[in-house]
């Protein structure tokens, strides 16, 4: 129930905590926790914990489709030898690259298909803050990755290219700069349906709609 406590903490002081170096910061996971948690009776735990329980829930069954949707340009594989070297060209042969883009091709459907984006960037921000990487993944990476290095993921590598990604995209929009500890705070402002269209374009860069 930690986390719940957190939650409900942060929807009554959304700027509680000062920015850590980085994406991440305590103001910006606070601001998409309220914005979350808009609606809900705060004080009721398990209002709390149902609500984020089912934006959890949600942005992985969007993950898992985006795998899906992915796979269908890949196979059969006489059908798509085009695509297939295309994608081996572009991860430069690297297997490592490939399961990467691969995990960031179907959390960028998540985030544009997600009928709660700004959760979907909560995660990914969260996978950011520094003192999460060893604690929130090392048994992965220990049981499902023993050759990887012990501070590298594949998701906390697409988290960041996530909040680049939305980086460059505010940018282009605002036509002016976007600090990345400003970034975060900035997309919970945004409607679904905004954070929606940077998952559009992500997916446009990779070649999927």
């Amino acid at each position: 129930m930690q986390f719940v406590r957190a939650a409900q903490a942060a929807a009554k002081t959304p700027k509680a905590d000062s920015a850590r170096s980085g994406f991440y910061s305590d103001e910006a996971r606070n601001a998409l926790l309220a914005r979350l948690l808009s609606g809900v009776d705060v004080s009721s735990d398990d209002a709390v914990f149902q609500k984020l329980s089912e934006v959890t829930l949600d942005g992985v069954a969007y993950h898992e489709l985006g795998h899906v949707k992915d796979l269908q340009r890949f196979i059969p594989i006489y059908a798509h030898i085009p695509a297939h070297f295309i994608e081996g060209f572009r991860a430069r042969l690297s297997p490592s690259a490939i399961r990467d883009r691969t995990e960031l091709r179907a959390e960028s459907y998540s985030l544009a298909h997600s009928p709660e984006p700004h959760g979907v960037i909560l995660n990914n921000l969260l996978r950011l803050e520094a003192d999460s990487v060893k604690t929130r993944y090392i048994d992965y990476l220990l049981y499902y990755m023993p050759m990887q290095q012990a501070d590298y993921s594949p998701y906390i590598s697409v988290a960041g290219r996530i909040l680049e990604f939305s980086l460059e995209y505010l940018e282009k929009e605002s036509g002016g700069k976007v600090s990345p500890a400003e970034t975060a705070e900035r997309l919970s402002r945004m409607t679904p349906r905004e954070l929606s269209q940077i998952g559009e374009a992500m997916l446009r860069d990779e070649g999927m709609k």
